[in-house]
Formats: C-alpha cells, sequence, structure tokens
C-alpha cells in the first residue's frame, strides 16, 4: 500500500494514499463545530467526502473564539 504524508495542525501523519479528507476526520475526535483548510484555502464540508488528500497537504482544523 503506497503512503503519503500530510500535516494536520502542525502534525505530520503517514496515510494512505487513496484517503479523502471525510475518511481521515472520521478517525479523529473534533469538536462539535469546526472548520477545515487546507493549503490555506478553507473547505466546504460538502467537499470533505470527495477531496483526495495529496502528499504534502497542509490541513488545518479551526474551532470558533469567543472574544470580546
Amino acid at each position: 500500500m503506497n503512503k503519503i504524508s500530510v500535516k494536520i495542525n502542525q502534525q505530520v501523519l503517514d496515510i494512505a494514499a487513496n484517503e479523502t479528507l471525510q475518511k481521515l476526520l472520521q478517525g479523529m475526535i473534533l469538536p462539535s463545530i469546526y472548520a477545515i483548510a487546507i493549503n490555506g484555502k478553507f473547505l466546504p464540508k460538502e467537499q470533505y467526502l470527495q477531496y483526495q488528500l495529496k502528499q504534502g497537504d497542509e490541513i488545518a482544523v479551526l474551532t470558533p473564539m469567543q472574544g470580546g
């Protein structure tokens, strides 16, 4: 099985070369509200299932922040 390396929140992971973003996220514990940016660009949730991860992708899991 071929592997690729991606970075998620600054942590490097080796994953299957054919893995989608949705499959990667299913194996993670995530907050109830979050957004995903890949290589600095936000990705709509509707695209998580189809997005094929690529070597070197940098994934950021972002949560809303309260301020005041």
